[in-house]
């Protein structure tokens, strides 16, 4: 589903414009990506939580050079679902 199919599915759904569902969309993410940009988690009940996680610093081989080098500690994404979501989204639902 594409961006444009979700502001359409949403403003079906609540009853407003597309441009408000859009308006509505960019804030939520916004939102959850300031959090994330703070190393917040997001926590939305029903669906899964949002985190950030440190990666620490390793070796790693190069093939092409034959050498070692090192990777720097980093920040990874981390999406972890709701229980509730990974039920509903291992059963098989037609098409709706």
């Amino acid at each position: 589903m594409t961006t444009a199919e979700l502001v359409k599915a949403l403003a079906e759904r609540m009853g407003v414009t597309q441009k408000q569902a859009r308006t509505l969309l960019d804030g939520y993410v916004a939102a959850i990506t300031h959090q994330l940009a703070a190393k917040n988690s997001v926590i939305l009940r029903g669906f899964g939580t949002f985190s950030v996680k440190e990666v620490p610093e390793k070796r790693a081989y190069v093939p092409s050079e034959e050498s070692l080098c090192t990777i720097p500690a980093h920040d990874r994404l981390h999406f972890k679902p709701a229980k509730s979501l990974k039920d509903e989204a291992s059963e098989a639902h037609p098409d709706e």
